[in-house]
Order: structure tokens, then sequence, then C-alpha cells
């Protein structure tokens, strides 16, 4: 361990003891224990972190909020849940047989909560319209998503969607009370999407419903409509729902997404076996149409990668999703035997890069100055 890091440690555990005496001298004071979790969290020690977070939520979250959001959490999961990969299969089924009309076949049921405006929910209009719940609920997302604790992190992800959207719905009167409600929205709607491209993941490919001999031959490659292709574009819907909020960061990430299920399609594709039930005769035609197809979604996702990156150059904007799109760009880029650096775009967004690195440094020792003023305020209680 540096000095410096060692330095800053150690002043990370007097303001948490400094926090601990104000506990003690007053505890039904919120900032300390709040304060102690973000130091711990900086610390990289977050089990403890979890633990402060949890406890909080305990002290200072109402029972009739806590109840409303695990209620909720439920409804949210089951709602995504129920269309999933075994909707999309009877909605297909039931289009090619005939029972329902086309136009039917995509449509996916609104998310129907019983808000906590409701007097049935019996939440108080003062209860959920603490900015610091809301933190504390995205602090512990995150924190899940660090772990990579897949569950956790989905529940409390549903639980900062329903109390932001508490707040846009009845209590916030003020544009700058949005500021800090809408990017957290964002993120959880982003999140929300990303429970069902796990659904969408698990998808197996297949080219044709029923295979035709006839059909095979003589069907165009820019006709071919396979099943998992048509959820493809209702995942692109969902993640479509990040987009009135309008915030760069996470706006930026579901376009990502969005193009990301075109190399996702032609992965399945590129992987997916040659079904053991079809004549000799069209084996050969298949295999063609199932490699042109995924060339194409290829070369889609390619295009739409450089237009989104270039909009990122634009409104200099570089964020760890931003990195993932270069990442993938550059790896599509480089099978296709082209190059990156004549690019003028190419080159502005590498400066983005290494300035978006510099802020992250600054950013940490920007903290510490601010657990001096965590210190003084917890010295003060």
């Amino acid at each position: 361990m540096s000095v410096s890091s060692q330095q800053g440690r150690t002043s990370f555990v007097s303001v948490i003891a400094a926090c601990q005496k104000a506990r003690q001298r007053r505890p039904t004071l919120k900032q300390p224990l709040f304060y102690m979790a973000r130091i711990y969290e900086q610390m990289g020690e977050d089990d403890k972190a979890l633990s402060l977070y949890k406890r909080y939520l305990t002290s200072f979250q109402s029972p009739a909020l806590t109840r409303y959001l695990q209620k909720g959490q439920v409804q949210i999961r089951r709602h995504l849940g129920s269309r999933g990969v075994s909707w999309i299969a009877t909605r297909i089924n039931a289009v090619q047989t005939g029972s329902v009309a086309p136009k039917l076949y995509w449509g996916r049921a609104p998310l129907q909560i019983q808000w906590a405006l409701k007097k049935s929910v019996g939440v108080e209009r003062e209860k959920v319209t603490e900015l610091s719940l809301l933190r504390v609920h995205r602090r512990m997302a995150r924190l899940y998503r660090k772990r990579k604790q897949r569950q956790e992190m989905d529940n409390a992800y549903f639980r900062v969607f329903l109390l932001s959207e508490e707040m846009m719905r009845h209590f916030v009167k003020t544009r700058r009370a949005f500021d800090p409600i809408k990017p957290t929205n964002a993120e959880a709607r982003f999140y929300m999407a990303e429970y069902r491209r796990k659904i969408f993941q698990q998808m197996p490919f297949v080219l044709y419903k029923k295979l035709e001999p006839e059909l095979i031959k003589n069907m165009r490659i820019r006709f071919v409509r396979p099943p998992i292709g048509e959820a493809g574009l209702l995942l692109a819907h969902d993640y479509m729902q990040v987009f009135p909020m309008k915030v760069n960061e996470w706006s930026w990430a579901a376009n990502f997404r969005r193009l990301e299920i075109q190399q996702l399609l032609a992965q399945k594709a590129l992987r997916s076996k040659t079904p053991p039930s079809l004549p000799t005769g069209v084996v050969a035609t298949y295999e063609k149409q199932v490699k042109s197809l995924a060339m194409l979604w290829l070369r889609k996702a390619r295009k739409g990668y450089a237009s989104i990156l270039q909009n990122a150059v634009k409104i200099e904007l570089y964020t760890p999703w931003v990195e993932r799109g270069m990442l993938a760009y550059q790896r599509l880029v480089s099978k296709n035997g082209g190059v990156l650096t004549s690019s003028p775009w190419w080159s502005r967004l590498l400066r983005l890069r290494e300035q978006f690195r510099q802020e992250q440094k600054s950013s940490k020792r920007r903290f510490v100055q601010l657990t001096k003023q965590m210190k003084a305020k917890c010295l003060r209680y």
C-alpha cells in the first residue's frame, strides 16, 4: 500500500470514528450512518457498506413504504417474466396457426402497479419524498451489481424505479428537484430492460418455424423473419423506455444495447446447428441463408456502433458504456480487416477516454476532501 493510500485510509477511519460517536450521542441522526456506509464503500468493504445501508432503511424508512416496495418488486418481476421466452413462443404459434391477428402479434402489456398514493396502500406523502432514501436504494443496487448478485440487484433496481416514479408522478414540484431523480429513474429503467435481455439470451436460434424444402429454396434472405429476430425487436423497444428521461449517459447505454442485439443475433445464428430433420437437398441452402443473415446483422451493428460513437464525440460524452461500445466496434472492424487510426472522430474519442480517466482519479481526491466535511459535521452533532 502506498503512503498516500495509507494516509487516505487513516483519514477514513478517523471519520468513521467521529460518525460513530455522533450516533452514540444522537441515535436518531441520519447523516452519520449514511456517511459511514459511503466511506466503507469507498474503502472497498462492501459487506459493511451494505449492512449500514440496510440499517439506514430499517431505521428511517417507514414500514408502510417498505411493504409497498416489497410488494411492488414482486409485481414487476412477475410482469417482466410473464412477457419472456414462453410468452413469445406462444404468440409465435398463435399467429402462425391463425388464432391471433398479426397486428396483435407483439404487444406487451403496460406495467400495472397500485401506486403508493392510493389510500389502500397507506403510505404517507412525506415518507416518499425523502431523496436520501432514493440515494440509499440506488447505492445498494450499484453495490449488488458490482458484486454480481443478480437477484438482489434486480430487486434493488425495481425498488429504485418504484420510488423514483412516485417522486416524479405525485410529489416533485420544481425542475431542480428532478435533477437527482431523473438520472436515477433512467438507470433503473435501463436495468429493468437488462432483466429482459437475460431472458432474450436464453432463446435458441431457429431460422424457420416449419422446415419446408420449397419455402427454404425460394426464400430471399431479406424476407426471412426468424422468431428470435422479432423477440429482438421487443427487447429494443424495452430499451427505448429509457429515452423519455433524457439522460445522456443512460440513453447512450440503451442505444448501445439496442444495437448489440444485432450482434447477439448474429452470434446465435453462427453458433446454431443445422436441424437434423432438414432434407439433404436443402442443407447447403439453409446454411448459406443462416450465414448471410448473420453477416447482415453484423454489418448493421458495425454501422450503428460507428454512428452512436460519433454522436458521443459530438456531445463530448464518455462513460464506461461508451468504452464498451468502443471495444465492440473495434472487434467488428478488426474482423473485417478495417483500420481505426485513420478516423478523426476515433482520435477525439481516445482523447475523451483519457480525460475520463483523469477525472476518475480526481474524483477520488475530491472524495477525500469531502470526508473532511463529513468529519466536521459529525463533530458538531
